[in-house]
């Protein structure tokens, strides 16, 4: 049996840990691709923030489904007249939502001039921009 010079075992052991190296990183990156596909983002009131647009926006839901997120979340509240808007908070440029118009509180429009946003008006629009993009709605009425 021929016998094994230094730098031949040398040679097989960096072999042997480049194989497991090599089969640990490609492990790590088909489990990333994996979890990838598992995750799934959800623009919070529209894709607004990174993109300097007023939240649950029509530009907002349009920026959202233009970067592909899987789907889009809102809250919906009541208006005294029983429109249904699509607003976080409970207020709109400090007026209570639940006790003002529609009329009353779309005299003031979003920071990009859209109206504040009906939410019969987003379940319209989101069809005709997408047949994938889901809606996360949270009612938010009060009786």
């Amino acid at each position: 049996m021929p016998q094994t010079q230094p730098w031949q075992k040398h040679y097989s052991n960096l072999n042997s840990n480049m194989k497991k190296i090599f089969i640990t990183l490609a492990t790590f990156c088909m489990l990333q691709q994996l979890k990838a596909q598992d995750t799934k983002i959800i623009a919070h009131r529209g894709a607004w923030k990174e993109f300097n647009l007023p939240e649950n926006s029509i530009a907002a839901l349009q920026k959202a489904i233009e970067i592909k997120s899987f789907g889009s979340e809102f809250d919906v509240r009541r208006t005294l007249d029983g429109k249904l808007v699509v607003n976080h908070d409970p207020t709109h440029f400090g007026d209570t939502i639940e006790l003002k118009t529609y009329t009353e509180l779309n005299a003031k429009k979003l920071s990009n001039g859209e109206d504040l946003p009906l939410l019969e008006i987003i379940l319209k629009r989101v069809p005709l921009l997408s047949t994938t993009h889901c809606l996360f709605v949270k009612l938010r009425l009060h009786f």
